[in-house]
């Protein structure tokens, strides 16, 4: 965004060296992310740096070279299969840091991606490395485990998956790779299959600071301000019976992070407006959604990467990832911190998805009963709905529009809607909710508003 200034300085000697392409990487790489918003405000010349200079900083493709021969084929399958990143190399990519010793973890929703995914890594060059209750070859493996995708932990019949399934309610299993670059350098890659969405998962992290995610058109981080602003992790869970729990303590810490205790008298302070400790980035017991304001939003360039196919014939692609459209909340009972979030399970949703609370499942009920129904009408009598595969209409794409209408109909402190950056993802939304015939008008756009809010009002 351009910054208007009351006086023109562009012709500054010192503003002309922000026009030099070796001085000002040489500066901005010595600033914080929130230093470097800051500078990119002053005015045009160094706001036209900056934007050159995180092109590169924040370059996915080159971190993903690392681990694969072409990135732009990966991020094509990321598209394809909507699986995301997190963990370690997440929080690389927004420190600009580097791990020599990290590895890749993967997170895949709960469908045919788990097969795709792990295949398309052998053919890499990777080799499935099985645990002992899993099947030696990756697609029987695959197939095993999505036939039982639901299946609860108390149900599982091998006591040591049914330990690990126990340690990560959200995640139903996990798949490792190798692949040998150099005689003492082992690079690896982990499948994480999500039981519900990936941010499930990934809200199941240690501690905050790793709560960031790469799709494959952006970049998100949950805590921005706490995380590299101020160094800060909130820990989440407190599982420090476990030897993993204790080592990524030990390891964030010695990177540089604070770590905050979930129960402490000090969160009543932090969560209260008004104290002197009062700490708003933390939005304690407010609704968050990935794509909010408070997140940090890095836009990749997606040129080279093949673009996701619509769901099905009649169903327009959305035009995000389905974790964007994921909530939650951190909650604070009897001076501990947990995170809640309610699960969204359709037939008329492609994807898995997360809310923040019971009351916005009740907001859009009516939409998604009423529209199921009507769906369900496609399928003859006695046959499956892979029947009508082709004539199935999924309605993601309404999901930005029924948040925004949420929060406007149920004020929130910490919702704001849309961000300004997706304001013509929700006009190209309200454009896919008439038929294509029709140009969108003022009368049309109160229309859909009119609509999306009886929703609301009828639960």
């Amino acid at each position: 965004m351009d910054v208007p200034m009351s006086v023109d300085i562009s012709g500054h000697p010192l503003t002309r060296m922000f026009s030099r392409h070796p001085i000002y990487d040489n500066v901005f790489s010595r600033l914080s992310p929130r230093e470097l918003i800051r500078m990119s405000s002053v005015n045009r010349v160094i706001h036209s740096g900056v934007q050159d200079f995180s092109l590169r900083a924040y370059n996915v493709n080159r971190r993903l070279s690392r681990f694969f021969s072409d990135s732009f084929a990966f991020r094509s399958l990321m598209a394809r299969t909507h699986m995301v990143i997190s963990g370690s190399f997440a929080l690389q990519l927004f420190d600009r840091t580097y791990y020599p010793d990290s590895d890749l973890d993967l997170y895949v929703h709960p469908d045919r991606s788990i097969a795709e995914v792990g295949l398309w890594l052998e053919k890499e060059g990777y080799t499935y490395l099985p645990r002992e209750w899993q099947r030696q070859v990756y697609r029987d493996e695959a197939e095993r485990i999505l036939a039982n995708i639901d299946l609860p932990p108390e149900a599982v019949e091998n006591d040591d998956e049914a330990g690990l399934l126990y340690n990560m309610r959200s995640v139903r299993a996990v798949y490792s790779f190798e692949r040998s670059v150099a005689p003492n350098e082992i690079l690896k890659v982990q499948i994480v299959v999500s039981r519900l969405s990936p941010l499930a998962s990934i809200l199941d992290f240690h501690s905050t600071c790793v709560m960031n995610v790469i799709t494959y058109n952006a970049a998100y981080s949950l805590y921005p301000h706490a995380t590299f602003a101020r160094r800060e992790a909130l820990i989440i869970h407190e599982d420090f019976h476990s030897t993993n729990s204790e080592n990524a303590l030990a390891k964030y810490s010695s990177r540089g992070w604070r770590m905050l205790a979930r129960r402490s008298p000090l969160l009543e302070f932090i969560a209260t407006p008004g104290s002197p400790l009062y700490a708003p980035w933390w939005a304690i017991d407010q609704r968050r959604w990935v794509c909010d304001s408070r997140s940090w939003v890095i836009h990749f360039d997606t040129t080279g990467v093949t673009a996701p196919p619509p769901p099905s014939v009649s169903s327009p692609h959305p035009g995000w990832d389905p974790v964007a459209e994921c909530g939650w909340k951190l909650e604070l009972q009897f001076s501990a911190i947990a995170v809640k979030h309610v699960p969204i399970k359709t037939t008329i949703l492609r994807w898995r998805y997360t809310a923040p609370d019971e009351q916005y499942i009740r907001c859009i009920v009516p939409f998604f009963y009423n529209q199921g129904n009507l769906e369900h009408r496609k399928v003859p009598e006695g046959q499956s709905r892979d029947s009508v595969r082709d004539a199935w209409t999924w309605w993601d794409y309404m999901l930005p529009l029924l948040r925004l209408q949420y929060c406007n109909a149920f004020p929130d402190l910490g919702s704001d809607g849309l961000r300004a950056t997706e304001v013509q993802l929700l006009a190209t939304t309200i454009h896919l909710f008439f038929s294509s015939e029709e140009r969108p008008t003022l009368q049309m756009h109160r229309r859909a508003h009119r609509w999306i809010l009886n929703l609301c009002h009828d639960s």
